[in-house]
């Protein structure tokens, strides 16, 4: 055995003695090849291919996070993207959903139950309802404000 590995061998002894568990992720193309396969097959804004950029992100992402639960916060936001259900719009390519959306919607973070839904009982007739969340008063006044363009638009 070289001085090399016998010195890595009593680091990595040293450390499971003390209680510290390694975890070593290995750099896994096929892994970056299934993330990207599910981003496109979602439709959400399909990439024509795997640029370095690209694969770089989604190495760094894979260093935090399960290929499973990648896919899976992927796959929330096109249901949720996809969905009249919900109101939420916004459109992210892979590399900045990754690094801005991700935490979003992660299974544990609940993004179906969390994310604003559409009222349906509101025909918004292209004017849509705040997103934040809002006072009475202040959804009265929305609402009496649409009304009267509806009104107006009806004579």
């Amino acid at each position: 055995m070289s001085i090399e590995k016998k010195i890595s061998q009593d680091i990595l002894d040293l450390i499971s003695q003390e209680g510290y568990m390694l975890v070593k992720k290995p750099n896994n193309s096929k892994d970056i090849q299934d993330i990207f396969k599910v981003w496109n097959s979602a439709k959400i804004s399909v990439q024509k291919r795997l640029d370095k950029v690209t694969q770089r992100v989604i190495q760094s992402v894979l260093k935090e996070y399960d290929v499973e639960e990648i896919k899976q916060a992927i796959n929330n936001y096109a249901e949720i993207l996809h969905s009249p259900e919900y109101r939420f719009t916004y459109k992210w390519r892979l590399t900045k959903f990754l690094k801005r959306g991700l935490d979003d919607f992660l299974p544990e973070s609940d993004p179906l139950n969390r994310m604003p839904r559409a009222d349906p009982s509101c025909d918004s007739g292209g004017i849509t309802p705040p997103v934040l969340p809002v006072s009475p008063a202040l959804r009265e006044k929305f609402l009496e404000e649409k009304r009267k363009l509806k009104d107006g638009n009806e004579s």
